[in-house]
């Protein structure tokens, strides 16, 4: 018999960190989408050997954050959860930046769509 407790990691089939479980009930859990409208949480890039840190929130479609302008990250870079470093979250599909200004806008796209995911696992937080 499975229990599954609020905070255990979701993860697709081949290892990306979809979402945290936010609420548990007999027979289902609702799980919260690290693209979900509203959902913050830390971020980590590892690019040429160096960490770099950032809080990210979902606005629904994809994963967005404001950052300084010498960060250095490009399209296609991984995002990997902050927590647990290990886990694919997305990776960079757009970055809105003008010279002048001294952030840029970092969007991040799932690994997966979500529609097509059929199986998901779950590692729970309490080992």
């Amino acid at each position: 018999d499975m229990k599954f407790n609020v905070g255990d990691m979701v993860l697709s089939d081949d290892g990306a960190l979809l979402g945290i479980i936010d609420n548990v009930f007999d027979r289902t859990s609702i799980v919260n989408l690290f693209f979900k409208d509203g959902i913050s949480f830390d971020g980590v890039f590892y690019i040429d050997g160096s960490t770099t840190s950032i809080t990210f929130t979902g606005n629904g479609n994809a994963i967005f954050s404001e950052v300084n302008r010498d960060v250095d990250v490009n399209i296609g870079d991984i995002l990997y959860s902050q927590m647990d470093p290990g886990y694919m979250i997305g990776s960079v599909s757009y970055i809105d930046f003008d010279p002048r200004d001294p952030i840029k806008s970092v969007y991040i796209s799932p690994i997966h769509s979500i529609q097509n995911i059929q199986r998901v696992g779950v590692i729970s937080k309490k080992g």
